[in-house]
């Protein structure tokens, strides 16, 4: 049995597309139409009556998002809000060798960035490199031994490696101390869902 968990938990800039490792199949979102278009810089301007999200506007959104960014990066690389920016957008977009040449870049400017130790996480996890993955995870629990989105990831990873023992063990923790947050939540209903794949 393998756990799919989809994304990992970085940043509200593309919470919909990156945020905690999640299972497939969970989804009970409400739909646009019953809550408006979120006020966010990816849907910003579109109509929700109107001009539905599509390919062809948010498609050429995100191509502008990410010319800007290129932009802003090329002409001060230093700039590691705009690197890590583009290369959350790039690690959405599935181009993953130029994301993680941008987010090793900033992390030799400052090692201690967890937001960018988690979106290289997603990265390594995603390309099925579960070592590497985890290993961005205990670099991350060094930092912050408390961060609720690494220990999340700690029973993901152990899930997607068959340690199904490691997975439940830290899942039941994230509930327990965690019970309030995205990250505990997420820890229960995948906690509910190896036990009863598992019949445990």
């Amino acid at each position: 049995m393998k756990i799919k968990p989809l994304y990992l938990y970085v940043a509200a800039f593309l919470v919909a597309l990156i945020a905690i490792l999640i299972f497939t199949g969970d989804n009970n979102e409400t739909s646009v139409a019953e809550t408006g278009m979120p006020d966010d810089a990816v849907h910003r301007g579109m109509n929700p009556h109107g001009d539905q999200p599509g390919k062809t506007n948010v498609m050429g959104h995100v191509r502008e998002q990410l010319e800007k960014l290129e932009k802003a990066v090329n002409e001060n690389p230093g700039d590691t809000a705009s690197a890590f920016r583009y290369a959350e957008m790039l690690a959405a977009a599935h181009q993953s060798e130029k994301a993680i040449g941008l987010l090793k870049n900033i992390l030799k400017v400052d090692d201690k960035r967890v937001d960018v130790l988690l979106v290289l996480t997603l990265i390594s996890y995603r390309e099925g490199a579960l070592e590497e993955a985890e290993e961005y995870t205990n670099k991350i629990l060094k930092i912050d031994p408390g961060n609720p989105e690494a220990n999340y990831n700690v029973g993901a990873i152990a899930a997607a490696m068959g340690d199904t023992k490691k997975a439940i063990d830290t899942w039941e923790m994230m509930a327990d101390k965690y019970p309030d947050t995205k990250a505990g939540m997420m820890a229960k209903q995948s906690l509910n869902k190896i036990k009863k794949e598992k019949e445990i």
